[in-house]
Formats: C-alpha cells, structure tokens, sequence
C-alpha cells in the first residue's frame, strides 16, 4: 500500500522554510497498515498511490496570513484537485480543517481544544466516549453537506465524513493518543468505508 503524507512547513529562521513530518504519525500509519510504503508529498507532481493524508500542523492562510500557511495550502489544493473522488483522502486537525473549509465551511476560534478533552462518538463507533488530546485553536459548529460521527463535549465537530464519502477529517491527532488500538480500527475503518464509496461509485459510472 503505497500513502502519501503532505507534511507541515514551519518557518524555523525568517523566510527559510522546512518540511516536517511528525515521527508519531509516521510510526502510526505502519502499525495501521502493514507492510506500507510512505511518501512525503512535498512538490506538486503526479504520483501512484492508495490513500493521501493531509497532516497537521499549519493554520488556514486566509486566517493566518502567514507565508508558510500559504506554502502548505498551495500543496494541499494540488493534491486535493488531483485526487479528490480517486483515492482515499483523510485530514488529521489541521488537514481536515483545510478539507472543510474549502467547502465553503466557517471556522470559529476556541481555546477550549488545546489539551485534553472528551470526544463523542455516534453510532458509526458505538456511542462511544473517549478523552483525547488536541492541539488546535479553531472549531466547526456546523458542517454543510456532511456526515458527522464525533463531537467533543462543546458540540463542536470533529470527525466528518464528506456527505459523497470521498474524503473524511479527524480533528485530533490519532497518533498521538494512548488508546493506540481505537484508533487503529477508527482508521481502518474510515478507510474501507472511503475506499468502498470511491469503488461504488466507478461501478455505477461504468
């Protein structure tokens, strides 16, 4: 399985720019998917593979305004146009704020995200209720044209399925959180579920 990973750019002097890719996710997606090869998406180029995740770790450039937000969105956008309705694509935090939000979505500022919270799960993994860590500073209230399966504990969103199942977002970091194993079968199971609706959708095209 061969995924792709468009990485965060930080600016670590002025105007000098770098890709980084946490070491976390990395480790997370070879335990989530055996045998996998990984590539980092750092130029806009025509590639083979089988799924795409848009990491976190930037802000919205229209929000920020920030050169390496501008950098990130502009390899984003690319992938996002190539691939969209082919492959797989799944946004973790800022990845899936970037998915929403180019659907014409609001984001709203809360501080309440940054740390630890409770997440509601619907029935897509059994009503569940975990505690998890976040790291961001905007929230969606409302999503158009979206399927929702979790919430934290301010009914802010954070896990959506696109209403066409082509792409999906997770608003926390998977990878960082201790109950490794829920999140390897939330995973998986984002994925089939993408993969099954891409697959449909070509039959019935065909």
């Amino acid at each position: 399985m061969k995924i792709g990973v468009v990485p965060k750019i930080i600016e670590k002097y002025s105007k000098q720019y770098e890709y980084t890719i946490e070491f976390k996710l990395i480790e997370f997606l070879k335990k989530v998917f055996k045998n996998s090869e990984i590539y980092f998406l750092t130029e806009k180029k025509k590639i083979k593979l089988n799924l795409i995740v848009l990491s976190g770790g930037n802000d919205i450039y229209k929000v920020s305004k920030l050169q390496k937000d501008k950098l990130r969105y502009e390899i984003d956008k690319y992938y996002i146009n190539q691939y969209l309705g082919k492959i797989p694509i799944i946004g973790i935090c800022y990845g899936a704020q970037i998915l929403a939000f180019k659907s014409k979505n609001i984001l709203y500022r809360s501080n309440l995200h940054v740390g630890s919270h409770l997440l509601y799960f619907s029935s897509f993994l059994n009503k569940k209720k975990i505690n998890v860590l976040s790291h961001h500073k905007y929230v969606f209230k409302n999503l158009l044209n979206f399927e929702i399966f979790a919430k934290a504990d301010d009914g802010s969103i954070e896990g959506f399925f696109e209403k066409r199942r082509r792409f999906c977002g997770i608003i926390w970091h998977p990878e960082r959180q201790k109950n490794i194993k829920l999140h390897k079968k939330l995973f998986i199971k984002i994925y089939e579920i993408i993969n099954f609706s891409l697959r449909k959708r070509k039959k019935i095209k065909n």
